[in-house]
């Protein structure tokens, strides 16, 4: 029984060391907007960014998932990198030198440039979309259930969380009140 034990505890061990890594599109080269408002034609770069992935990464696969009236006009991946597909079809990109998932915390793995068509911009704007998400899936070729990386030396494959960008996102309204109005709400 107890080797049972011991047994579930070591399986569980690697789950605990790379458990948080994730994959996400960001619409600023630092990886810290993942929303955006485009009017019709506008252009626009998706930066797709690992986060924690806490090995040196040699290879990544993913897709990207476009809401309806938003199309790729381009892609690039960082110098020294190998690729096969695309990243709307599904992209598995190799890096050399592997990327420090360790420091400073993320690596840019992909840039895909965007356009908007008329229906693909914000309902604001004219067109159809609000809250549409843009996200980050599995290569659909690899028959993963989740975008995968690849650790250097031992080249093992770890499952990564994809994330989920919106465009149009849905705006709120605030209103400028005092302290007091609003206590005395409740």
């Amino acid at each position: 029984m107890r080797s049972i034990a011991i047994a579930a505890l070591l399986l569980l061990v690697p789950a605990v060391l790379f458990g948080g890594q994730t994959i996400g599109a960001y619409f600023t080269y630092t990886p810290n907007q993942m929303y955006y408002s485009p009017q019709p034609f506008e252009p626009m770069t998706a930066y797709i960014y690992g986060h924690a992935l806490n090995c040196f990464t040699s290879g990544i696969e993913f897709a990207v998932q476009l809401p309806p009236g938003i199309v790729m006009t381009g892609w690039s991946v960082p110098e020294g990198s190998l690729t096969l597909g695309d990243p709307i079809g599904g992209l598995a990109a190799t890096y050399f030198p592997p990327l420090n998932g360790f420091e400073p915390g993320y690596n840019l793995l992909a840039t895909v440039q965007l356009m908007t068509l008329p229906e693909g911009a914000c309902c604001w704007f004219g067109g159809t979309l609000i809250d549409a998400p843009l996200r980050i899936v599995a290569d659909p070729r690899s028959g993963a259930a989740m975008p995968r990386q690849s650790c250097y030396p031992e080249m093992y494959l770890v499952d990564v969380v994809g994330l989920t960008s919106a465009i149009c996102p849905c705006q709120i309204a605030t209103e400028e009140t005092s302290w007091g109005a609003i206590k005395s709400l409740y």
